[in-house]
Protein backbone atom coordinates (compact mmCIF):
# COMPACT_ATOMS: atom_id res chain seq x y z
CA UNK A 1 0.00 0.00 0.00
CA UNK A 2 1.68 3.33 -0.83
CA UNK A 3 1.27 6.10 1.06
CA UNK A 4 1.96 9.79 -0.49
CA UNK A 5 3.59 12.66 2.01
CA UNK A 6 2.89 15.87 0.62
CA UNK A 7 4.29 19.46 1.53
CA UNK A 8 0.90 21.03 0.41
CA UNK A 9 2.44 24.93 1.37
CA UNK A 10 5.70 25.79 3.23
CA UNK A 11 5.32 24.15 6.71
CA UNK A 12 2.14 22.18 6.18
CA UNK A 13 2.37 18.36 5.32
CA UNK A 14 -0.46 16.18 4.78
CA UNK A 15 -0.07 12.19 4.23
CA UNK A 16 -2.25 10.77 1.86
CA UNK A 17 -3.38 7.28 2.30
CA UNK A 18 -4.66 5.97 -1.58
CA UNK A 19 -4.02 7.23 -4.66
CA UNK A 20 -8.05 7.87 -4.90
CA UNK A 21 -7.72 10.40 -2.06
CA UNK A 22 -4.22 11.84 -3.19
CA UNK A 23 -6.40 12.29 -7.03
CA UNK A 24 -8.88 14.18 -5.04
CA UNK A 25 -7.16 16.36 -3.74
CA UNK A 26 -5.61 17.60 -6.48
CA UNK A 27 -8.88 17.70 -8.26
CA UNK A 28 -10.15 20.40 -5.08
CA UNK A 29 -7.34 22.87 -5.08
CA UNK A 30 -5.87 21.86 -2.03
CA UNK A 31 -2.60 20.42 -3.97
CA UNK A 32 -1.32 22.98 -6.49
CA UNK A 33 1.58 23.11 -8.33
CA UNK A 34 3.56 24.95 -5.85
CA UNK A 35 3.22 21.73 -3.81
CA UNK A 36 6.10 19.14 -2.50
CA UNK A 37 5.55 15.39 -2.36
CA UNK A 38 8.36 13.28 -0.62
CA UNK A 39 10.35 10.83 -2.58
CA UNK A 40 11.14 8.01 0.25
CA UNK A 41 13.40 6.32 -2.65
CA UNK A 42 15.98 9.10 -2.58
CA UNK A 43 14.96 10.60 0.48
CA UNK A 44 14.05 14.06 -0.75
CA UNK A 45 11.15 16.36 -1.88
CA UNK A 46 10.03 16.58 -5.22
CA UNK A 47 7.92 18.77 -7.14
CA UNK A 48 4.06 17.69 -7.11
CA UNK A 49 3.91 17.96 -11.22
CA UNK A 50 6.90 15.53 -11.57
CA UNK A 51 4.64 12.74 -9.63
CA UNK A 52 2.38 10.36 -12.73
CA UNK A 53 -0.57 11.02 -10.77
CA UNK A 54 -0.69 14.53 -10.67
CA UNK A 55 0.29 14.38 -14.56
CA UNK A 56 -3.05 12.47 -14.96
CA UNK A 57 -5.16 14.55 -12.86
CA UNK A 58 -3.89 17.56 -14.86
CA UNK A 59 -4.77 15.79 -18.14
CA UNK A 60 -7.99 15.17 -17.62
CA UNK A 61 -8.33 18.68 -16.47
CA UNK A 62 -6.73 20.29 -19.16
CA UNK A 63 -6.69 17.87 -22.48
CA UNK A 64 -4.49 18.67 -25.21
CA UNK A 65 -5.69 21.29 -27.68
CA UNK A 66 -5.22 18.27 -30.45
CA UNK A 67 -8.13 16.50 -28.68
CA UNK A 68 -10.79 19.42 -29.18
CA UNK A 69 -13.58 18.64 -31.53
CA UNK A 70 -13.28 20.29 -34.93
CA UNK A 71 -14.69 23.26 -35.90
CA UNK A 72 -17.97 23.16 -37.91
CA UNK A 73 -17.83 23.70 -41.28
CA UNK A 74 -18.26 27.48 -42.27
CA UNK A 75 -21.20 28.15 -44.66
CA UNK A 76 -20.99 29.31 -47.64
CA UNK A 77 -24.02 31.28 -49.61
CA UNK A 78 -24.11 30.09 -52.96
CA UNK A 79 -23.34 31.88 -56.00
CA UNK A 80 -25.66 34.73 -57.31
CA UNK A 81 -28.16 33.42 -59.48
CA UNK A 82 -27.48 35.36 -63.52
CA UNK A 83 -29.97 36.56 -65.48
CA UNK A 84 -29.95 34.37 -68.52
CA UNK A 85 -29.49 36.36 -71.60
CA UNK A 86 -30.36 35.45 -75.87
CA UNK A 87 -31.81 32.26 -76.42
CA UNK A 88 -31.70 30.93 -73.47
CA UNK A 89 -34.06 33.63 -71.92
CA UNK A 90 -36.34 33.71 -74.61
CA UNK A 91 -36.61 29.60 -73.88
CA UNK A 92 -37.61 30.18 -70.43
CA UNK A 93 -40.30 33.25 -70.77
CA UNK A 94 -41.71 30.37 -73.16
CA UNK A 95 -41.66 27.94 -70.56
CA UNK A 96 -43.14 30.58 -68.14
CA UNK A 97 -45.98 32.03 -70.39
CA UNK A 98 -46.74 28.13 -71.39
CA UNK A 99 -47.48 27.72 -67.35
CA UNK A 100 -49.29 30.50 -66.84
CA UNK A 101 -51.62 30.22 -69.54
CA UNK A 102 -51.39 27.72 -72.17
CA UNK A 103 -50.90 28.21 -75.85
CA UNK A 104 -52.38 30.86 -76.46
CA UNK A 105 -49.83 33.67 -74.95
CA UNK A 106 -47.03 31.43 -76.81
CA UNK A 107 -48.46 32.28 -79.91
CA UNK A 108 -48.85 35.63 -79.61
CA UNK A 109 -45.41 35.67 -78.27
CA UNK A 110 -43.95 34.28 -80.89
CA UNK A 111 -45.83 36.00 -83.43
CA UNK A 112 -44.84 38.95 -82.40
CA UNK A 113 -41.26 38.07 -82.81
CA UNK A 114 -41.74 38.23 -86.78
CA UNK A 115 -40.87 34.94 -87.20
CA UNK A 116 -41.84 33.73 -90.91
CA UNK A 117 -42.15 30.29 -91.86
CA UNK A 118 -39.77 28.58 -93.22
CA UNK A 119 -40.17 26.08 -96.76
CA UNK A 120 -37.33 24.03 -97.92
CA UNK A 121 -36.57 23.63 -102.06
CA UNK A 122 -37.45 20.22 -101.76
CA UNK A 123 -41.46 20.84 -101.01
CA UNK A 124 -41.50 24.16 -102.77
CA UNK A 125 -43.85 23.56 -106.17
CA UNK A 126 -43.24 24.99 -109.30
CA UNK A 127 -45.76 27.30 -110.92
CA UNK A 128 -44.46 26.44 -114.52
CA UNK A 129 -47.27 24.02 -117.00
CA UNK A 130 -45.32 21.18 -117.54
CA UNK A 131 -45.95 19.61 -121.13
CA UNK A 132 -46.76 16.03 -121.92
CA UNK A 133 -43.71 15.09 -123.95
CA UNK A 134 -41.19 16.97 -120.60
CA UNK A 135 -43.22 14.49 -118.59
CA UNK A 136 -42.30 11.84 -120.62
CA UNK A 137 -38.68 12.28 -120.93
CA UNK A 138 -36.30 11.60 -118.20
CA UNK A 139 -34.22 14.48 -116.59
CA UNK A 140 -30.54 14.98 -117.98
CA UNK A 141 -28.38 15.90 -115.38
CA UNK A 142 -25.55 17.93 -116.09
CA UNK A 143 -22.59 16.37 -117.11
CA UNK A 144 -19.12 16.80 -114.85
CA UNK A 145 -15.86 18.62 -115.85
CA UNK A 146 -13.51 16.71 -117.38
CA UNK A 147 -10.21 17.65 -116.19
CA UNK A 148 -8.08 19.11 -118.53
CA UNK A 149 -4.29 20.55 -119.21
CA UNK A 150 -4.83 22.91 -116.56
CA UNK A 151 -6.13 21.30 -113.83
CA UNK A 152 -3.76 18.89 -111.84
CA UNK A 153 -4.23 17.90 -108.54
CA UNK A 154 -1.85 20.43 -107.15
CA UNK A 155 -3.22 23.62 -108.59
CA UNK A 156 -6.76 24.78 -109.86
CA UNK A 157 -7.65 27.34 -111.97
CA UNK A 158 -10.83 27.87 -112.59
Amino acid sequence: MSEYLVEVTPGRELLYRTPLALRVAIRSGEITAASRIFHRATSSWVAITEHPEYRKVQAELNPPSWLDPPLPPELVAPPPVRQKRGFFRSLAEIGAALAASGWASIKKHLGSGGTKPVTSPKTAVSSKPVSSIQASQPAQQAKPQSSGPTRNRWTFFP
